[in-house]
């Protein structure tokens, strides 16, 4: 809890040095796997200048902590979140995360289901508030 609640401060001061967004978070959902997971993840993000940093509680239940850029695809309205992610199986995990505009406001985070070194990834759904 002190490690989310220092990072929402930075992610606070960072907004009031620049013009950005913020975006909340905090629900998940694993629609193959929903009992295996917390679906309670909520999260404070901070977006300036095609980057993307935040924190939030995963569904393990652990901090996350994650940096990426934002890329714009030739698909409208979709965009893509690389970087990397603390707080799971993988210290520090390599992360590529579609993620859908649905309005100006609300956005959908997808994980795709994927496998990296031995670890099963499943899906997962979040939508995001941007402000």
């Amino acid at each position: 809890m002190k490690t989310f609640v220092l990072a929402a401060l930075l992610l606070s001061a960072a907004a009031q040095a620049e013009d950005g967004q913020f975006i909340f978070s905090a629900a998940a959902s694993h629609p193959a796997h929903e009992s295996d997971y917390e679906a309670f993840t909520p999260g404070v993000s901070y977006r300036r200048g095609g980057y993307e940093g935040g924190v939030y509680r995963n569904s393990l239940g652990r901090i996350s902590v994650y940096g990426a850029a934002v890329i714009d695809t030739p698909v409208r309205d979709l965009r893509l979140l690389i970087g990397a992610v603390t707080g799971y199986m993988i210290p520090i995990a390599p992360a590529i995360v579609p993620v859908y505009a649905i309005t100006e406001r609300f956005e959908l985070l997808i994980i795709p289901p994927l496998r990296y070194r031995g670890v099963r990834v499943d899906t997962a759904v979040s939508v995001r508030v941007m402000w």
